[in-house]
């Protein structure tokens, strides 16, 4: 990240001050410290976004816990929210179990 400027961070420094181990200290080390460029770079742009979307409260945090999974930027939308809970059902009435063997076609 040599041609680039990191991202100012001031909210997201607060929430490594607290007692419980941050993510965001995980990704700075990442934009500080990986080898390659390309990683320092996408490290540098979601702490810029994180910081922004903490500011504005739009982005992830906003609409609580469950806005986050229906952004496919980095969610997996409706499927990976309720799709669980809708497999889970006929996997009970069915009475299946833990899959032994898997086949793969083609």
């Amino acid at each position: 990240m040599a041609d680039r400027e990191p991202h100012p961070t001031p909210m997201l420094n607060e929430l490594e001050t607290g007692p419980w181990p941050s993510f965001v200290s995980g990704i700075k080390r990442l934009r500080d410290d990986h080898r390659q460029d390309r990683v320092n770079g996408v490290a540098n742009d979601l702490l810029g976004q994180l910081e922004h979307s903490y500011e504005t409260r739009k982005g992830y945090w906003k609409g609580g816990n469950l806005n986050w999974n229906r952004r496919w930027d980095f969610g997996n939308g409706v499927l990976g929210d309720m799709g669980s809970h809708l497999i889970d059902l006929p996997w009970w009435a069915l009475e299946l179990h833990t899959p032994l063997t898997c086949e793969a076609l083609g």
